[in-house]
């Protein structure tokens, strides 16, 4: 009898806590699948919302959170479209009381700036401002959404807008400087800067952005005071040294440029970046084998963005008398699908191997986006005047990489490499 009972005691506790643990209704659901999206369980998280919705097709709060949890899938369509019905639906749920309104049309915007319907998301912020026009996330976005289009006086009025709703926000003063500095107005950048660190004195990154305008404006002490001030804030952050290193390179500080970036890949060996700046600052310096094992590096490191490197190597070993060599390896490269974006830098590593000529590859530098032209024109004469350089051609070289120069594009490897190479000529 006593184990009898002792069975009817567990049978029971188990009913319980299976009673406990199944939901028996929509809420049930969403609420069971909201603590398993919050816990990383996606797939359980939607087994539960779609069992939810089967339960009760008109829930909003289940097309909610089903969208943001088929966001942590990268399902991006799938969320735009469960936002879509609850965008629907809130309506006669509430309406302008509905708790989920303005965060519905705030999922949507995301799940579609993640899916690149750029333009759909800044409808979506829009609506959003329309329905909440004190909603400082909305402005946010709109002004990121601005920038990526560079449509820099709206995504400055983005931030005004933003800085009048709250002027004691840190992060609109930050933003709009990163902002006024893209489009050149460094004095604005350092003012809005200078009017965040007040708010905000502990912010490495405003202090990094800071440095970056003083860099652009020639103000060599005070750009590596900001970039010391960022470092002794976060002595562990790669990026800031990378940073630092290339100001200093800037400021024809050689050996403390290769410090720093030698000291980000103490911090992370697999920072690519830093490998690249030591690689262009080595390269400047024809310091030869140490730029071709940081280029080799970078080859490595980022396998689907490798073709400028590829295009440096062949360079360098061409310069010190292994021009054969350097055609082998380049042309094994291009005999492979380039990665996505990498295209018109193969018609650069054609050029080299003497397969197309200069003018086709000036030709295909060429993009409908005027600043993108701007970008690959500065590449694109940086490579025809080493070439002329290789081939013995001085004045010719000349020619070509004060047209790289002649871009402004101060902060691409080919601007510094072709202004070094000026200097010796």
């Amino acid at each position: 009898m006593k184990n009898l009972a002792l069975a009817v005691i567990l049978l029971a506790s188990c009913a319980i806590r299976a009673a406990a643990v199944e939901p028996r209704n929509a809420k049930g659901f969403i609420a069971r699948g909201f603590e398993r999206h919050i816990k990383g369980d996606q797939d359980g998280a939607l087994s539960d919302l779609d069992k939810a919705i089967s339960l009760d097709p008109g829930s909003v709060e289940a097309y909610y959170d089903r969208a943001n949890t088929k966001v942590s899938k990268n399902d991006f369509e799938g969320a735009i479209a469960d936002d879509t019905k609850a965008a629907e639906l809130y309506p006669a749920q509430g309406g302008p009381d509905h708790p989920k309104r303005e965060a519905i049309y705030l999922s949507r915007a995301q799940a579609r700036n993640l899916a690149r319907d750029y333009a759909g998301a800044m409808a979506d912020y829009e609506k959003v401002l329309e329905l909440d026009p004190k909603n400082l996330r909305a402005y946010f976005q709109l002004a990121d959404l601005h920038s990526l289009k560079r449509d820099y006086a709206a995504a400055i009025a983005a931030y005004g807008k933003a800085i009048e709703l709250d002027p004691k926000n840190a992060f609109a003063y930050s933003g709009r400087g990163i902002v006024e500095a893209a489009r050149g107005d460094q004095d604005a950048a350092i003012a809005d800067f200078d009017k965040s660190l007040a708010l905000d004195p502990k912010s490495a990154n405003v202090f990094m952005a800071r440095a970056d305008a003083k860099t652009s404006k020639g103000d060599r002490d005070g750009a590596l005071a900001d970039y010391d001030q960022a470092i002794m804030l976060e002595p562990s952050a790669p990026l800031d040294y990378v940073f630092r290193g290339r100001a200093k390179g800037a400021f024809g500080d050689y050996d403390g440029a290769v410090a720093d970036y030698t000291k980000a890949l103490e911090l992370d060996p697999k920072n690519a970046l830093a490998h690249v700046y030591r690689a262009t600052e080595r390269y400047d310096h024809q310091a030869w084998k140490e730029a071709l094992e940081d280029y080799r590096s970078v080859c490595a490191l980022t396998p689907d963005h490798q073709s400028y490197a590829r295009l440096r190597i062949w360079l360098i070993r061409a310069r010190t008398g292994e021009r054969a060599q350097a055609d082998t390896e380049l042309a094994q490269f291009l005999a492979e699908k380039p990665a996505q974006g990498q295209e018109w830098l193969s018609e650069v590593g054609r050029f080299l191997l003497g397969k197309t000529g200069e003018a086709d590859m000036l030709k295909a530098a060429a993009s409908p986006d005027a600043e993108t032209a701007k970008a690959h024109h500065v590449v694109a004469y940086f490579f025809a005047g080493s070439k002329r350089l290789i081939d013995g051609d001085k004045a010719g070289a000349a020619d070509l990489l004060k047209k790289s120069v002649a871009g402004d594009l101060k902060g691409k490897q080919s601007y510094r490499s072709a202004e070094a190479e000026l200097k010796r000529l």
